[in-house]
């Protein structure tokens, strides 16, 4: 896993620790880390970037455990944190447009 993977799920798992202890709810554990699995298995086996994938699995929801915007508008919020997130961590502009389109 790279560095830039290993930071985006550490910064997850910190949001989902967070909004599990105020409602109970646990995101990683009921929903992401399944959908981060079957993702990078798809993406193995239809010969996907696994790196830009598994960062999309990841952040397809990022905007719930984070309390940012309404949930029928969490793809959007959602959308803005990664970028947030990928430019902060100094992620390639082309991958970032990659990135785009998988969530």
């Amino acid at each position: 896993m790279n560095e830039v993977v290993e930071k985006i799920k550490q910064e997850l798992l910190k949001r989902c620790q967070n909004y599990k202890e105020k409602y109970g709810y646990d995101f990683w554990n009921d929903h992401i880390k399944y959908v981060v699995k079957n993702s990078i298995e798809l993406a193995k086996k239809y010969n996907a970037d696994v790196e830009i994938v598994e960062l999309g699995a990841l952040l397809h929801d990022i905007s719930m455990p984070s309390e940012i915007g309404p949930r029928d508008e969490h793809h959007i919020y959602g959308a803005q944190i990664a970028d947030e997130l990928l430019t902060k961590l100094n992620y390639p502009e082309d991958k970032k447009e990659m990135e785009k389109n998988v969530y």
